[in-house]
């Protein structure tokens, strides 16, 4: 088992997300890893939160005019694929599951570079402008995944599956240390010291940690391994954009591809 990680929770309408890690059941330290990240839903203007509306899910900060809840991330293709993979390790997920809250998949599977940001509206220009000509200076390149992982927020009210990138996390890392520069400009949160770079697939609503014992983990990782088997084009893929998910607004920012 690679270990459970906690991380702060965004929860919001999509399932996307540290100060302090946490321990494996075999007591085993981790490091601190970077979240799926959840956005607000900014057609909402008002500054309290319906819970029935996100399934118990609570946001990292409260809603405020003008600010748009934001995180920058690599789109993972073949959602078809990887949909197909959702299936699978949710079948397995709630049919071993003793808490009795069900996981559920996640819409918007991405590799996170950033922490979720509270970002003003005004900025929105400026920022793009200067990530387009950051990203501008990296070559594309290709990502791996395969290692199952699983993931508590600290608020230890949720429990993320995913798989972890195993190739191409350097490049990732590298594009990470640029956007802490950009961040800093805005007086923006850095992402993490030491990223274990991941897409999460599945949650649930409970800090389901005690059911994830070695064997359990193992079960997950032979559905991911018949995944890659059968779907290796989906597991091995070109980065060539990053995204900037701002509110409802969508941008993506193209690396070199020459």
């Amino acid at each position: 088992m690679n270990g459970l990680v906690s991380y702060p929770d965004s929860g919001s309408d999509e399932e996307e997300a540290t100060s302090e890690c946490m321990k494996s059941p075999d007591s085993s330290a981790v490091r601190n890893l970077p979240p799926p990240v959840s956005v607000s839903n900014q057609s909402k203007c008002g500054t309290t939160d319906d819970i029935e509306q996100h399934e118990g899910r609570i946001r990292s900060f409260e809603h405020e005019r003008g600010n748009w809840a934001s995180y920058i991330s690599v789109t993972v293709p073949y959602a078809e694929d990887l949909n197909e993979l959702s299936d699978s390790l949710l079948e397995q997920l709630n049919a071993r599951s003793t808490h009795g809250h069900p996981f559920h998949k996640i819409d918007n599977p991405h590799i996170s570079l950033t922490r979720t940001l509270k970002l003003r509206h005004h900025w929105l220009n400026d920022l793009s402008q200067s990530l387009e000509n950051m990203a501008a200076l990296f070559r594309s390149f290709y990502v791996s995944l395969r290692d199952v992982d699983v993931y508590v927020n600290d608020e230890r009210t949720r429990t993320f599956v995913g798989i972890k990138v195993v190739c191409g996390d350097e490049q990732l890392l590298k594009i990470v240390n640029s956007l802490n520069k950009v961040l800093a400009m805005y007086n923006l949160p850095p992402f993490y010291d030491e990223p274990s770079f991941h897409v999460s697939l599945c949650w649930c609503l409970y800090d389901a940690k005690g059911d994830f014992t070695d064997e359990f983990i193992d079960g997950l990782q032979e559905v991911v391994d018949d995944w890659v088997k059968d779907s290796e084009r989906c597991s091995f893929f070109l980065v060539d954009h990053i995204l900037l998910k701002a509110g409802h607004k969508l941008t993506t920012f193209s690396l070199d591809t020459t």
